[in-house]
């Protein structure tokens, strides 16, 4: 486990931690309707990090293939590259989940007394940023309230956190070496990412504090990538947690539905899949289907145009999946 730095201060805004009523189970209260004439080292707010937390060379040695840049450590155990266009995405994935989800960044009820979160596959570290208190306005809490550790095959985060966040280059289907428990274990969209689920939901009950909880936030990705709402709750289940809930969203691409904010969230995913569909899928297509990356780019071409025309009323389902170690 390699300690690191993490990208940008968090600004003022903060996650509530409460739903709206009428999206108390991630739905519209009444059917979508389609518009018409629609077809980092660890680092201390203020000084600098030590040189003895400075980042490996290996970990940072990355991989360039077809125009794109890949983690190096544990090189090829996530197929999506670490980029800066791809941290753009990542980010703005963030905040159509944060719209989808009503600004909730976390539904478990986690004890509000100093809790210890783990945020598995942080990424560039946004939720757990935006988790945190602002330092701005709860400095001399800050250290009192939570300390949050965020783990990535990528050191890609900010280089100037709060105090109370630290980033770790980590690979979570090894054996976890932490030396504390939790009282919050999240993850959100490993769908693709994660080869062993059984042993991720042990490693997070094992880490769980007594009545702490895991939520896992994850997309149903098409038939290969598969991760039900039923199947993480049967995960959760024999696992050994307890008191889980699960809850169903609508994600939703493109702008054809009626319902203003609704569309608003469609207009942002849309964003996030033309951006993100040539790193979804240029690796795994040359890699292993044996395209050539031109070959590619044609496909992808013709693909962006049926999204931008608009006819087909795409969505994805979204479920949160939480449950208590009792």
């Amino acid at each position: 486990m390699v300690e690191v730095l993490s990208p940008n201060l968090p600004d003022n805004t903060q996650g509530t931690n409460n739903a709206s009523a009428t999206y108390s189970e991630g739905r519209p209260s009444s059917p979508v309707i389609a518009q018409p004439g629609l077809e980092s080292e660890d680092s201390t707010f203020g000084e600098l990090a030590s040189d003895t937390t400075s980042l490996k060379s290996d970990v940072t040695a990355y991989e360039y293939e077809n125009g794109r840049r890949y983690h190096a450590y544990r090189s090829g155990r996530y197929l999506l590259p670490n980029d800066e266009q791809e941290q753009a995405r990542l980010d703005l994935q963030h905040h159509v989940l944060h719209l989808a989800f009503k600004r909730t960044l976390y539904f478990a009820p986690i004890s509000e007394k100093t809790p210890a979160i783990l945020d598995l596959g942080t990424g560039t570290g946004i939720w757990a940023i935006e988790v945190g208190p602002s330092p701005l306005r709860h400095q001399a809490l800050l250290l009192m309230w939570l300390n949050i550790i965020g783990t990535d095959l990528s050191p890609i985060q900010p280089r100037w956190v709060p105090p109370n966040i630290k980033f770790e280059v980590d690979d979570l289907e090894l054996p976890w070496t932490f030396p504390h428990h939790f009282d919050l274990i999240h993850t959100r969209i490993m769908n693709g990412s994660i080869r062993d689920w059984p042993q991720l939901f042990r490693q997070s009950f094992n880490h769980c504090k007594p009545g702490g909880w895991m939520e896992c936030q994850e997309l149903v990705a098409g038939l290969i990538l598969q991760v039900s709402g039923e199947f993480l709750r049967r995960q959760m289940t024999e696992a050994g947690f307890e008191n889980i809930t699960l809850r169903e969203f609508i994600l939703l691409v493109g702008d054809w539905p009626a319902d203003p904010e609704l569309q608003n969230i469609g207009r942002y995913q849309l964003v996030t899949m033309l951006d993100g569909i040539h790193a979804f899928t240029i690796a795994l297509w040359t890699r292993f289907l044996g395209y050539k990356e031109e070959e590619v780019q044609v496909f992808l071409a013709y693909l962006r145009e049926e999204f931008m025309l608009g006819h087909i009323h795409c969505y994805w389902l979204l479920y949160v999946v939480y449950g208590q170690k009792t």
